[in-house]
């Protein structure tokens, strides 16, 4: 059974600005301060295709829908914690509550 569906849910995300797609993006993830991920997003192991076309077997896809996505197991997070998501030079902060 895929686990991705019990990490979605309506209106639990952080939203900021957005941006053009750049397919050579570098993408940073941190959690209190510390580096956890820093890749390029063409390196990532799903592209952003295949990535909703996995997410539309769970969820109806519509124009305008955002799609996140991540890890939990990987980067585990607990409240209190403070994410930050740095794309394109622009950071997208987030505290857990």
């Amino acid at each position: 059974l895929p686990i991705a569906p019990s990490f979605t849910f309506e209106g639990a995300g952080a939203l900021g600005e957005m941006q053009p797609f750049k397919p050579n993006a570098e993408l940073t993830f941190k959690i209190n301060g510390q580096e956890m991920f820093s890749q390029n997003i063409s390196e990532l192991p799903i592209s952003i295709d295949k990535g909703v076309s996995e997410a539309s077997k769970y969820h109806l896809m519509k124009i305008g829908d955002l799609v996140y996505s991540g890890n939990n197991l990987r980067f585990p997070i607990k409240v209190g914690d403070k994410l930050e998501l740095i794309l394109n030079g622009q950071s997208l902060f987030c505290e857990i509550k």
